[in-house]
């Protein structure tokens, strides 16, 4: 029986630690665009995500794991790459809006002497309570799950120059479920 009981606890913390929170909303805007006008530029983009959840305190802190996913161009083939340059950032409370968080970052998505080519945004948010408890907002129950968002190429602007004259436009977001 203690087993049992073992067991059940150990999963309901599975639950509560990774968790899609029905309180929270995402918003995430980006741009993408080249240093210069030339041939063979590399290709940036830049983000701006805001998480809100209602459920959390004003003490708080809130992280943002991210990374790239796209292709390698290996010769012939190419390969899929996933969560490439994982990095964790803390996002900064908004003073205007309680429970809320915003974080603003660029990253380079294509270089022009690499072969990695990126498509996709993928993230998860790192919440630790004021009393010091890690939990995960990973947008769903399932233990291996993200957010991910398309890197706009479509509209890539020409910028020969700082900053950045033009506006972020919101970009759609999903959830990727893994077992």
């Amino acid at each position: 029986m203690k087993i049992y009981f073992t067991n059940l606890l150990v999963t309901l913390f599975t639950l509560i630690s990774f968790h899609a929170s029905q309180a929270s909303t995402i918003t995430i805007k980006s741009r993408t665009y080249f240093h210069s006008c030339g041939y063979y530029s590399n290709t940036y983009a830049d983000f701006q995500i805001q998480y809100f959840n209602s459920d959390l305190s004003l003490n708080t802190k809130v992280t943002l794991v991210h990374a790239l996913s796209g292709l390698n161009h290996l010769g012939y083939k190419s390969e899929k790459v996933e969560w490439f340059g994982r990095t964790e950032t803390a996002m900064l409370p908004l003073s205007t809006q309680p429970s809320s968080w915003v974080l603003e970052f660029g990253r380079p998505v294509h270089e022009r002497s690499s072969s990695f080519d990126f498509s996709q945004l993928v993230f998860v948010f790192k919440i630790i309570d004021e009393n010091n408890n890690e939990s995960w907002d990973i947008g769903s129950v399932k233990p291996w799950s993200f957010y991910q968002s398309e890197i706009n190429r479509e509209q890539v602007q020409c910028l020969p120059s700082y900053p950045v004259p033009f506006e972020y436009q919101i970009r759609p977001l999903q959830v990727i479920e893994r077992n």
